[in-house]
Parts: structure tokens; sequence; C-alpha cells
């Protein structure tokens, strides 16, 4: 973990454990991402809170309630391990025109 209390990727992929997940992963077509935000008066990279989504739209990116209407039409892209179960954290806006 950064300062921020961000994870830096570098650092982590240096785990064994990590790169064992990272190539299961991957044979699967998945990857690892840093969840996080960005603090709105700074820009800072901070964790991402519980309760939020980090959301994409049109290549824009949104922090999101998980309740916010707007996920309703997404497709989950970001998921992680909370409180001893999976819980998406990231979507993606589906069918762009």
């Amino acid at each position: 973990m950064t300062r921020s209390g961000v994870a830096d990727l570098t650092v982590a992929m240096a785990d064994p454990a990590v790169l064992a997940a990272l190539e299961l992963l991957s044979e699967r077509g998945l990857g690892v991402t840093v969840l996080h935000a960005h603090d709105a008066s700074s820009d800072v990279m901070v964790p991402l809170k519980p309760g939020i989504v980090q959301f994409e739209d049109d290549l824009h990116v949104s922090f999101l309630e998980e309740t916010h209407p707007s996920l309703g039409a997404s497709v989950p892209v970001t998921a992680t391990w909370r409180d001893g179960a999976p819980i998406i954290v990231g979507r993606c806006r589906r069918n762009h025109a």
C-alpha cells in the first residue's frame, strides 16, 4: 500500500501469490486492477469506499453509490472480495452507441 492507502500494483506483483492469481485469472480472460477512486478536490488516488462503484460511460469514469439507477443498464467489469464474499465494484454502460 502507498501512503494514500491505495495498492501499488508493481509492488504487489512481486508477491508470488499475486503472480499465481494473475496467471490463473489471465487464463480466463480476466486481470487485476487497483481498486481506487479520486479525491474530488485534489484528484489524488484514494481507496474505493464500500458502497461505491466505479462506473464507465462513454469513456467517462464516475464513482456512484451502488444503488444508483445508472448501474441498472450496465455490465460488471470489476470485482473484489469484501466481508467474506465477492462483490462487484466496477461497471460499464452496455450498448455504447
